[in-house]
């Protein structure tokens, strides 16, 4: 049975179902049809026998925090990025072409050697484990989860924002690092990409446990005063907790009624919750 798969270990337990249905089922049919048409015609059969013989295919678990929740929390923030921020385009999960143009490219090199730096006392590398990374090797690995550009006049306001829509709060091994990598990295993005300091870096998360907040905090202003160093003008905020509630969630709930886009998954499963 070909799986197509790149999941190691749900292939060989595949393959190991395969050969117990070779072993122990597949005889009683043998010439009853082509080996090619065996896959079609013979497989309900054949599963059912196996499984009466106490055997079941292989079933891939889904990991802690599975797709749907990180969906959900990007979903609510392209939500808020058109109906609250208002914003003209959006998109989820941008990435930089590898063809598009890097602008600033100089000035960014310049302001990779600045942030690892400044971080140097507390991480060998800010942006990794890996010591020495220019800054095309660090745009080449960003992602966007949510990414806003609001159009007025002959100005353009870049969003970029990165989400963890997690059950159980925060669980990156250095929580302050992670948070930090990505700020940084998506500012020299925008910066690279749109060739503008002129917007908002905004990490965004529901929960964030006491603890991990008590130190998350402070790197709000920390980094703006980095960037202010700088010369960006970008706009860092940590938005968590009750602050999450009031300036993401509640205004988002606010405007549901009056959209009628069913593509946008938050909107349409609240839609749902509070339809009478």
């Amino acid at each position: 049975m070909a799986v197509a798969c790149c999941d190691e270990l749900y292939v060989r337990r595949w393959r190991a179902f395969g050969r117990v249905v070779q072993a122990t089922v597949l005889p009683r049919y043998r010439g009853v049809a082509t080996r090619t048409n065996a896959h079609f015609f013979l497989y309900p059969v054949l599963l059912e026998n196996v499984l009466c013989l106490g055997f079941s295919p292989p079933v891939r678990t889904r990991p802690k925090h599975d797709k749907m929740k990180l969906e959900v929390g990007e979903s609510l923030i392209y939500s808020w990025c058109r109906h609250v921020k208002g914003c003209q385009v959006v998109q989820t999960n941008w990435k930089p072409s590898p063809v598009l143009t890097l602008h600033n490219a100089d000035r960014i090199e310049e302001l990779r050697h600045a942030f690892e730096e400044h971080y140097s006392q507390e991480y060998d590398n800010i942006f990794g484990k890996r010591k020495g990374q220019g800054h095309k090797q660090i745009l080449k690995q960003a992602e966007v989860d949510v990414l806003g550009l609001s159009l007025s006049d002959d100005t353009v306001k870049v969003y970029a924002i990165d989400v963890a829509f997690h059950e159980d709060g925060l669980g990156y091994p250095d929580n302050v690092k992670k948070v930090t990598e990505k700020i940084l990295r998506m500012a020299m993005c925008v910066y690279g990409y749109f060739n503008t300091t002129e917007g908002e870096i905004i990490f965004a998360s529901p929960k964030v446990n006491p603890g991990v907040w008590k130190d998350l905090e402070p790197c709000e202003n920390r980094i703006g005063d980095l960037f202010k160093n700088n010369d960006l003008g970008f706009t860092v905020r940590i938005i968590a907790n009750d602050e999450f509630r009031t300036e993401v969630l509640e205004p988002v709930k606010a405007v549901a009624k009056k959209v009628k886009d069913m593509s946008e998954l938050f909107l349409r499963s609240y839609k749902l919750l509070i339809c009478k």
